[in-house]
């Protein structure tokens, strides 16, 4: 998950950290909360790619 979202955004790899550590702590979502605050500089757009990649990787698994 952090490879393809260092790929797919501009992001340290801390940050990508955190956001496999939301998502898995939220069921693949990612909350207002967490958008709006540490995640403010996604789009929507890019905010559901990355859910919709984290559900695809953790679903094969």
């Amino acid at each position: 998950m952090k490879a393809f979202t260092s790929a797919y955004v501009d992001m340290p790899d801390d940050a990508a950290e955190l956001l496999a550590l939301f998502l898995r702590q939220n069921d693949g979502m990612l909350s207002k909360r967490s958008h709006n605050k540490e995640f403010r500089n996604l789009s929507d757009e890019e905010i559901q790619v990355l859910e919709n990649r984290f559900k695809e990787i953790f679903a094969e698994s």
